[in-house]
């Protein structure tokens, strides 16, 4: 699957090139997907979280440097 998200450049995550970590730093710290969260992500979810929680997540994943 991995080979397949490569193949699309939008696909940042999958690329060589791309410092993962780095790219979450940027969502959190812009709130690139905070519109999307809460405009659709958040009604999907069984137990509807705030943004605010949500991206504590990602922090942790940061913070615990699961991609370095």
């Amino acid at each position: 699957m991995h080979r397949v998200r490569k193949n699309n450049r939008k696909c940042l995550s999958a690329q060589d090139d791309v410092n993962v970590t780095d790219l979450l730093h940027e969502i959190v710290k812009y709130g690139v997907y905070r519109e999307d969260y809460e405009q659709i992500t958040r009604q999907l979810l069984f137990r509807p979280i705030s943004y605010e929680q949500a991206i504590q997540g990602v922090e942790k994943l940061i913070e615990e440097q699961v991609f370095s």
